[in-house]
């Protein structure tokens, strides 16, 4: 319908046809008015369509084969020309080798060409984040959500506009309150019996070729660029305040260089644990960095990095390590450290969020999440327990193998147009539901909390713990096929509401009492899942830093109530997937939990092999933006009972 109105053709058909991989890509065949311009055309459809809209291939014909009564001949349509396509082209221009420089970096790939799609090469929203941050560095204006929509190499590069985008985030060293977010709420409101000791930390190894004056320098710049490092909190009234605070940081140093080898990991933790005791949240104390010397027999010394959670996630290490591996670099080059501007400030997303939550469109949200709440069932225990604190709690791990890990990342998702999540949640559910008798299970999902809620605001380079916790029902009958597992679970996903930002937005920030109390559910979620990505571009590959093999001493103290029943934890670390299972023996024993996660397991090989054996993709609804109006059952039904022809008349009206 659009490439009709573009005028410069007088006939046009779109169809999706299957490439030698399984995956599928829209061709154009047009008739043209008078020569064929594929360039004036493709960017007449970017104007007008999402990325994913626009043909990847193009077809000139002088005319179009017809039936017997007259209609276009489809069938008869020739094969387009994709050699070009199906061999490796490398980038082109000086955008594209940025870019494609970024994404071997962040994927772990030899090379990338100009067809290469991000996720099929093992991308997700995390690590989009990253390629965003590493392009603002470089003179590209890009968001996250550009990712999405252009997921291919040319795509992305085509989109970029070479014009500078004006930045309304806050610069300078910052001062003065910034509002409390969602999660931030949620921690305090638990009232922990030691609530300064709640961290997240970071054991490096570091090589001896770095000198300590070059970190110390490096620190300092850290702490003044990201200024939720220097947060302070009071309690005033029965509310904790947040405050800019204005501690400078500073590079702490223990020797450990006079202690024998064997000892070493034994002091280490020593050490660690010490500076995870040390935070004090109401006198600013958020972080430590300690250099630790080792003795010479030892390859290198250690940097422990230690900062309270209320400053630092999951995305924000990537960000932080990364400006150290700058900061480093350019001490010992010679030149000065140099950050770049800031993103938006967590004050601005803050007030950004609350704008967010009284909108419309969020509190009309407010009655399916009401919904979502109403269906929270306790989970099955062993042992009937008060709340258990931390210091009850076990965790098991268990590894999906490197090959199976391998797929889940890059060679499976064409089955059903799916993401790792849709893969990693349907294999959840389906064992929460075996072992809970409940054909519908609630499931604490943590994301990472920096979608974009409106077109000012820019977190990719802004440090802070921006996690969003939000429920998600999930329900399948038992014992249905991985085919229906896979699709139900998929588009139970994609008809969340906002990515799920609109529950804690609503239950923390809108200003009615009654809506939050709506919302607040009579017990905490007994079950929490986070795929944290893949970790191995963390530290990068840099010569001089590298994750430490010790452990980093305790992040959060025992006397700490444990908030949920089980806590589950995936990630990609060295190529193969970590999950895991984090319970409190006082509700568990360690059977139940091993044979949950061996079924867990069990499941998503199942789910992966399933999808490998698949030479056919199939669409649900949410791939036509049907996923509030149709069924998968009804598209499934629809698709079975209708022939080629057909379909392909249905969807083009």
């Amino acid at each position: 319908s659009v490439l009709s109105g573009s005028g410069l053709v007088h006939q046009s058909v779109i169809l999706a046809r299957e490439d030698g991989n399984g995956g599928k890509r829209l061709v154009a065949y047009v008739v043209p008015v008078t020569i064929f311009d594929k360039e004036a055309l493709t960017g007449y459809l970017k104007d007008r369509l999402p990325g994913y809209m626009v043909p990847s291939l193009w077809v000139a014909l002088a005319s179009f084969p017809l039936t017997s009564n007259g209609k276009v001949d489809k069938r008869s349509l020739p094969e387009p020309e994709v050699s070009g396509a199906d061999e490796y082209v490398g980038p082109r221009t000086t955008t594209e080798q940025v870019l494609a420089g970024i994404w071997q970096e962040l994927l772990g790939v030899d090379r990338v060409g100009v067809y290469d799609n991000f996720f099929e090469l093992g991308g997700d929203s995390i690590i989009s984040i990253q390629v965003v941050s590493r392009a603002q560095r470089k003179g590209l204006q890009l968001k996250p959500r550009e990712l999405f929509e252009h997921q291919t190499l040319e795509a992305l590069a085509a989109s970029i506009r070479s014009e500078t985008r004006g930045s309304a985030a806050e610069q300078g060293v910052l001062s003065g309150g910034a509002d409390l977010l969602p999660v931030q709420q949620l921690f305090f409101e638990q009232e922990y019996a030691v609530a300064s000791h709640y961290n997240q930390s970071m054991l490096l190894e570091v090589s001896r070729s770095v000198a300590a004056e070059d970190l110390r320098k490096a620190v300092a710049a850290i702490t003044a660029h990201h200024d939720v490092l220097r947060f302070t909190y009071q309690r005033s009234g029965g509310s904790w305040q947040q405050t800019y605070g204005s501690k400078e940081g500073r590079l702490e140093e223990a020797d450990l260089s006079e202690v024998d080898l064997s000892a070493l990991p034994v002091m280490i933790r020593e050490v660690c644990n010490t500076y995870q005791q040390s935070l004090n949240l109401e006198t600013g104390e958020l972080c430590r960095w300690v250099l630790i010397h080792t003795p010479a027999g030892a390859p290198a010394d250690r940097l422990f990095i230690v900062i309270h959670h209320l400053a630092v996630d999951g995305v924000s290490w990537r960000i932080l390590l990364e400006d150290l591996r700058l900061c480093v670099e350019a001490l010992s080059a010679g030149k000065e450290i140099d950050l770049g501007a800031k993103s938006s400030s967590y004050r601005q997303y803050g007030h950004a969020l609350s704008a967010y939550a009284r909108h419309g469109s969020t509190t009309m949200q407010q009655e399916y999440w009401a919904t979502v709440i109403e269906n929270i069932r306790p989970l099955p225990v062993d042992f009937v327990s008060s709340s258990p604190l931390i210091g009850d709690v076990n965790t098991l791990q268990v590894n999906l193998g490197e090959g199976l890990t391998r797929s889940l990342l890059t060679g499976v998702h064409h089955a059903y147009q799916t993401e790792i999540n849709d893969l990693l949640l349907s294999a959840l559910s389906r064992t929460l539901q075996e072992w809970s008798g409940h054909e519908g299970v609630v499931i604490g999902l943590e994301g990472h909390g920096r979608e974009a809620i409106n077109e000012e605001i820019d977190t990719s380079r802004t440090v802070g713990w921006f996690t969003n916790i939000y429920p998600v029902l999930l329900s399948a009958d038992q014992g249905v096929s991985a085919a229906d597992q896979i699709k139900s679970v998929k588009e139970q996903l994609r008809r969340l509401p906002g990515k799920g930002m609109g529950y804690s937005a609503l239950r923390y920030l809108h200003p009615s009492a009654e809506v939050r109390g709506r919302l607040t559910p009579d017990f905490p979620f007994e079950i929490l899942f986070n795929y944290l990505g893949q970790l191995g571009n963390v530290t990068g590959q840099d010569g001089w830093m590298s994750k430490a093999k010790e452990e980093g001493g305790a992040t959060i103290s025992a006397d700490n109530r444990f908030g949920t029943r089980l806590a589950i934890n995936a990630q990609v670390t060295g190529g193969v997937l970590q999950v895991r299972w984090s319970y409190a023996a006082t509700d568990y024993q360690e059977s139940t939990i091993r044979r949950l996660a061996e079924q867990y397991l069990h499941h998503l090989s199942a789910l992966i092999r399933h999808c490998q054996e698949k030479e056919t993709g199939e669409h649900t609804p949410s791939d036509f933006g049907l996923q509030e109006n149709v069924g998968y059952e009804e598209l499934n039904t629809f698709m079975n009972n209708s022939n080629a022809d057909d379909q392909i008349d249905i969807f083009e009206f």
